[in-house]
């Protein structure tokens, strides 16, 4: 049995989780070297998740689920410490990325209140290099006093000022490795983007249903190389494409409820 790594002082782990039995063991042991792991479950979550999280986590909240901003920030108000890294329950941090996010809390760099980390991701079994995803960014570590989760219920982010420096390393990311699993997430996450738009009190015009889709296809697929990535980046492309396409025709029927 290997023995866990030494635990960085002042770092706090935080993730939320719905049935994420198949990845969150390995998500939760790319973390242990933070000092302290807090794992908000999706009370509706049927799988065995918080088994597994009780016996790898610090602390584990069973919540009712209010969106992902919410849920985040819910996750990060529960940590004491003073820096935050968040991940998701199908997400693991490599050697080389822990080894910067550790450099980068014991430096302590009193201007920079968040970092950016580069994650990749497995898409229907091979790991897209380019596209929408090739470029991959997300801010995953930051502040707990100078930074927070936005309150969208999809495509949430952590808001910081200033420069977001980007960590070496990667962030692992195990998405959908079946098109039905990935037109039901596309489902879920287009009709909570619709209502976030529909709230905004935006409108979706022929503009948003013709010119938008078209366009986000050319642009994964083409003008961002995502044809490098074989029959599984066209499969991306086109996905990306419908789902602006359905996000903003929901958000039309919303318009004329």
């Amino acid at each position: 049995m290997n023995p866990l790594p030494p635990k960085v002082p002042g770092l706090s782990a935080v993730m939320i989780a719905r049935d994420a039995a198949g990845t969150i063991e390995a998500a939760l042991l790319s973390i242990q070297f933070c000092s302290e792991i807090i794992v908000v479950i999706d009370h509706d979550s049927e799988d065995a998740t918080e088994t597994i999280a009780r016996r790898l986590a610090t602390r584990v909240e069973i919540r009712p689920w209010r969106g992902y901003g919410p849920a985040k920030q819910e996750a990060a108000s529960l940590a004491s410490g003073p820096w935050i890294l968040s991940i998701d329950s199908d997400e693991t941090v490599s050697s080389e990325l822990a080894a910067s996010i550790k450099d980068a809390v014991t430096r302590n760099d009193a201007p920079i209140a968040a970092y950016a980390i580069r994650r990749r991701t497995r898409y229907l079994g091979r790991w897209m290099r380019h596209g929408d995803w090739g470029r991959d960014r997300v801010v995953r570590l930051f502040r707990r006093d100078a930074a927070h989760f936005t309150s969208d219920q999809v495509h949430e982010s952590v808001a910081a000022e200033g420069p977001k420096p980007i960590l070496n390393g990667w962030l692992w990311h195990e998405g959908d490795q079946t098109v039905e699993a990935y037109l039901n997430r596309l489902n879920t996450y287009t009709s909570l983007a619709a209502e976030s738009l529909d709230t905004a009190a935006r409108r979706a015009g022929l503009w948003s249903l013709t010119v938008r889709p078209a366009f986000k296809f050319i642009q994964a697929y083409f003008l961002r190389a995502g044809f490098l990535d074989g029959w599984q980046g066209l499969v991306l492309a086109w996905f990306s494409a419908v789902y602006v396409f359905t996000k903003y025709a929901k958000l039309r029927q919303l318009n004329h409820r």
